[in-house]
């Protein structure tokens, strides 16, 4: 190899290096009004919040709010869905502050964030702040064969589904040192579970709520919710929110500001209830 071909291979490193290693610019709500453009990246394979319907578009619900806040901002929304990563801090810091190993952009907006204090503290760079929604670990049942006010000890004797490695099937596995294990149907797939449920193999399903209304909504079907003491679960209940860079400060304030006046109108609620779910406005506070 020649000296020149050496420059230019270095050269070419160097730039290779920079794409990879230079700081993430974050946008400022001027910058994106200027633009004409919120980039809001949501979850690839997140039914009901977000997913590639068939003709190759994102779908659900975080995509439509994502949308209805770029309209309040008067500008247009771009949505991409990306894969999540194996930890949540690992989302905000690839998707928010450093960009994607593969030289994509980062976002203005990161969708479905966990809200929780110690979580946020992680991060010097990035804002998570906004909840817009509640998730509960519930009990969909067959009304018919499980009572409202039923406890586990009922499925001692009948089925309950639950999806494979969840924090739901870790406490059913684990009720009662494992007496439930006989009676407790694993899925994989969410249409699965529902499957089994609506064609009577199993006469409840314990999961996060919104997923389930959402996966019984495709099937045009709905069920009861109830939720029976669950002692030693790693977690029941927690709030979604938006994530941001720390330099957008203004960009976090505005879609604040839009969150609040689409769940004063109903708009939120409506665009949950459009996919089958019910909307829980998150705890105050």
């Amino acid at each position: 190899m020649s000296i020149l071909s050496f420059a230019r291979a270095g050269i070419a490193v160097a730039a290779f290096s920079l794409t990879f290693l230079a700081p993430a610019q974050a946008r400022p709500l001027d910058k994106i009004k200027e633009a004409n453009e919120l980039f809001v990246v949501a979850y690839e394979d997140n039914k009901p919040f977000s997913w590639t319907a068939d003709d190759g578009t994102p779908k659900g619900i975080d995509v439509e709010i994502a949308q209805a806040i770029a309209e309040k901002l008067g500008v247009k929304a771009t949505v991409e869905l990306r894969m999540q990563a194996e930890r949540a801090d690992g989302d905000v810091r690839t998707n928010i502050i450093r960009g994607t190993v593969g030289g994509g952009r980062t976002a203005d907006i990161l969708m479905n964030v966990p809200f929780d204090r110690e979580f946020a503290r992680k991060f010097d760079d990035a804002l998570i702040s906004n909840p817009y929604f509640q998730q509960t670990v519930a009990l969909a049942i067959n009304a018919q064969k499980i009572p409202a006010d039923a406890t586990f000890e009922i499925f001692r004797k009948e089925k309950v589904g639950v999806k494979l490695a969840s924090v739901s099937d870790y406490f059913l596995m684990g009720y009662a040192d494992g007496a439930l294990v006989n009676n407790i149907s694993h899925f994989t797939r969410g249409p699965v579970g529902a499957k089994e449920f609506i064609d009577g193999e199993t006469s409840a399903v314990l999961g996060v709520r919104s997923e389930i209304e959402g996966t019984l909504a495709e099937f045009g079907a709905k069920a009861s919710f109830i939720t029976p003491e669950m002692p030693d679960i790693i977690r029941k209940a927690w709030s979604i929110a938006i994530a941001t860079h720390a330099d957008s400060k203004d960009l976090s304030d505005a879609a604040g500001t839009v969150l609040a006046e689409l769940h004063k109108s109903g708009k939120l609620k409506d665009i949950f209830a459009k996919y089958g779910v019910t909307y829980v406005a998150p705890p105050e506070g």
